[in-house]
């Protein structure tokens, strides 16, 4: 587990023009393989996700994910990407790969909340995704690997 250091803090704050943290970094629950902190400044509230050393291997795959989530905003699509900095979504400091956004105060719909518009409502995003020109983005140049014990065609 990587520990947000005062260092990697002030990095942030200077790199991304932020101005001056008003508050601790607070970890934020969720997210499996990633830490997220939020830090709250004079600029507004962000989230850094720290990427997980493990999946270095998919750094590309991060970043092109990151350009479809851009796209997607910028067609009117509620989606919420990361800040790029320097052409780039990714960044690094030392050996730690992150990436930043705004921070939004949302909450969780509890499965007794879903309803025939609320899915609805998602259909349409969807199709709104699914419509989308993305041939100017370049499709990283990786390679899938599969577990062969997973069954597939079950799925």
């Amino acid at each position: 587990m990587i520990k947000i250091s005062q260092d990697f803090i002030e990095y942030i704050l200077k790199q991304y023009n932020l101005g001056k943290l008003l508050q601790e970094p607070k970890k934020l629950a969720g997210g499996l393989t990633n830490q997220s902190y939020k830090i709250v400044t004079k600029q507004g509230a962000f989230v850094v996700k720290i990427l997980n050393n493990a999946n270095k291997n998919k750094l590309d795959e991060i970043e092109f994910t990151e350009k479809l989530n851009e796209l997607a905003y910028k067609n009117g699509i509620k989606s919420l990407p990361a800040i790029k900095l320097n052409n780039t979504f990714i960044q690094q400091y030392e050996n730690i790969n992150f990436i930043i956004y705004p921070y939004f105060d949302g909450r969780v719909i509890l499965s007794k909340e879903i309803d025939l518009d609320k899915c609805g409502r998602l259909a349409r995003e969807l199709a709104k995704i699914h419509s989308l020109d993305t041939s100017k983005i370049e499709i990283p140049n990786t390679k899938q690997i599969y577990d062969d014990k997973i069954d597939f065609k079950f799925y």
